[in-house]
């Protein structure tokens, strides 16, 4: 599989602020911050305010 991380790095790229789409390339630092916080969500299933 060829650059497993770049789901995760497009994923965090698109909601900073700093990041220009499609100028830049992906930073695989992004890709890291995205896995780390992947543990700390809660698997629930989403509420009406949250989903709304």
């Amino acid at each position: 599989m060829a650059n497993p991380g770049d789901k995760y790095a497009l994923l965090y790229a698109l909601v900073d602020p700093n990041f220009t789409l499609p100028k830049e390339p992906t930073r695989f630092e992004d890709a890291g911050k995205v896995m780390a916080l992947a543990p700390v969500g809660r698997p629930d299933r989403p509420t009406a305010t949250s989903r709304s």
